[in-house]
C-alpha cells in the first residue's frame, strides 16, 4: 500500500496516505448542507475538533459558499469569517486547507499558516507563485464558469465531459512542472457545471485523473447529483455519499472531501479490514521503463521500432516478502522490466490504446497481480500531429 510523505507543509510533515479523509467545515451562513451552523469561531473550533477526534486528517475551511446559483461575497467579508477560525487553529497537528477562489484570501491563508489551498477555479499564476513561496499545497478545481453561472453551462460537446477535465487539467500540469511546490491534487469538480449524469460519468473514471506527479481529491458529499438521482434530501445522501467514497478511494482518490467524517472513517476502516483478511495489499510502482516497439497509424511509425515509455503500478499480496524480506517471497523487479521488453519488442499494432490494454493484461496474468495501473508514453513524435508526446492509461 503505498505512502506518499509530502514535504514540510510550513512546519507540519504530513503523512499523505493512500486515502485521507478532509472533513468540511463551511463558515458561511448559505452553504447547501450546513450552512449558519458553524459562523460562530466557538462552534466551528468546537466542529473542527469533533472532527479531527473522527478520523479526519484534513479539514477544509471555506468562508464563501460556492454552491450553485451563490453569489460571490468581499475580499474584507471573507476575510472576516476565516481569519478568527484559522488563526486559532494548531497548525501542527492536522493539514489545514482553505477553500478560496480569490488570490488575495488565498495568500493571507497562507500567511495564517494554512497548508493546503482549496481553489475551485483551478488555479492561477499568482496562486502558484504564492504557495511556491510559501511552500503550500494546492487543490485544483474545474468547473465550467463561477457558481453563480456553472449549471448553465453543461455542455461539453462532442468530447464529453471526461475528456474535456482531462484536458483542463493536462494545461495545469503543464504549467506547474515550472513551479516548486510539495504537492497538488486535481478535483475533477463533481456537481459544478456538472449534470447528475456528468457527475456520476467523472466518478466511474476517477482513476483517469491519477497520476505520478500529483493526488486527485473528490468531493462528492451529499451534492445534488445525488438528489436529484434518488429525489431525497440533503440529510438523507449518505448512503450514496459513503458508496461514492468508497469507489473514488478504490480508483485511486487520496484525499476524500466529506461532511460525514465519521461515517467515512468508518466505511474506508471496514473496506481495509475486508480487504486485510485476504492478506496484505501493496503496490509496486515501476516508473519510466524504456522500451521498443513497432506502433502507429502512419506509414512512418510502421518502419522501424520507436522508442516508448512505460510506467505501472503493480496491486497484490506482498506480505511474504515484506515479512521476511526476501525477494523470493515477492516478485522479482527484473522479471516484471524484461516481460514489458519482451511484450513490446514482439508486438506489431496500430494504436496505444490496444497495447497498453493487452499489456496490462498480460502483466495481471503472468505475475498475479490484483490490479496493474499502466501508462504508456510515447514521445517525441514529431510527425503529422506536431505534438512531444501522446500518453495512454489503462487499469486492469
Amino acid at each position: 500500500m503505498r505512502h506518499l510523505i509530502t514535504r514540510n507543509f510550513n512546519g507540519l510533515v504530513a503523512a499523505i496516505h493512500p486515502v485521507n479523509v478532509m472533513g468540511i467545515l463551511n463558515l458561511t451562513p448559505d452553504s447547501f448542507s450546513d450552512g449558519g451552523k458553524y459562523n460562530s469561531p466557538e462552534a466551528a473550533l468546537q466542529r473542527v475538533q469533533q472532527m479531527v477526534k473522527q478520523g479526519a486528517s484534513i479539514i477544509d475551511l471555506g468562508a464563501e459558499s460556492t454552491r450553485p446559483g451563490s453569489e460571490t461575497i468581499s475580499v474584507e467579508e471573507e476575510l472576516d469569517r476565516l481569519l478568527p477560525v484559522l488563526k486559532e487553529l494548531p497548525k501542527d497537528q492536522f493539514l489545514i486547507s482553505v477553500d478560496s477562489c480569490k488570490i488575495e484570501v488565498q495568500v493571507a491563508a497562507m500567511e495564517a499558516g494554512a497548508h493546503i489551498i482549496n481553489d475551485i477555479m483551478g488555479g492561477s499564476t499568482e496562486l502558484y507563485q504564492a504557495a511556491q513561496e510559501h511552500q503550500c499545497g494546492l487543490v485544483l478545481m474545474h468547473t465550467s464558469a463561477p457558481p453563480a453561472e456553472m449549471q448553465k453551462h453543461t455542455d461539453y460537446g462532442e468530447k464529453g465531459v471526461v475528456d474535456t477535465v482531462q484536458e483542463f487539467f493536462s494545461k495545469q500540469h503543464k504549467i506547474l512542472q515550472y513551479f516548486d511546490i510539495p504537492r497538488y491534487w486535481v478535483d475533477p469538480g463533481i456537481g459544478f457545471g456538472k449534470t447528475p449524469s456528468q457527475s456520476i460519468e467523472l466518478l466511474r473514471n476517477t482513476s483517469k485523473f491519477c497520476g505520478h506527479n500529483h493526488g486527485v481529491l473528490i468531493g462528492a458529499s451529499r451534492k445534488s447529483w445525488i438528489g436529484k438521482t434518488f429525489d431525497v434530501p440533503v440529510e438523507e445522501r449518505v448512503g450514496a455519499s459513503l458508496t461514492a467514497a468508497l469507489h473514488a478511494a478504490q480508483e485511486g482518490a487520496e484525499i476524500l472531501r466529506v461532511h460525514d467524517v465519521q461515517e467515512t472513517t468508518q466505511a474506508l476502516a471496514t473496506q481495509h479490514l475486508l480487504r486485510a483478511s485476504k492478506g496484505t495489499k501493496s503496490r509496486l510502482i515501476l516508473e519510466d521503463i524504456e522500451t521498443r516497439t513497432r506502433i502507429g497509424i502512419h506509414a512512418e511509425e510502421k518502419v522501424a521500432e520507436q522508442g516508448i515509455r512505460i510506467s505501472l503500478q503493480m496491486e497484490g499480496d506482498f506480505a511474504e516478502v515484506i515479512g521476511s524480506d526476501d525477494l523470493a517471497g515477492g516478485v522479482d523487479y527484473v522479471h516484471i522490466i524484461e516481460a514489458v521488453r519482451e511484450y513490446c519488442g514482439e508486438h506489431r499494432g496500430n494504436t496505444l490504446e490496444h497495447l497498453a490494454h493487452h499489456l496490462a493484461e498480460h502483466l495481471k496474468q503472468k505475475f498475479r497481480a490484483d490490479a496493474i495501473d499502466l501508462t504508456l508514453d510515447k514521445p517525441r513524435y514529431t510527425g503529422k500531429l506536431e505534438l512531444s508526446a501522446i500518453r495512454f492509461h489503462v487499469r486492469r
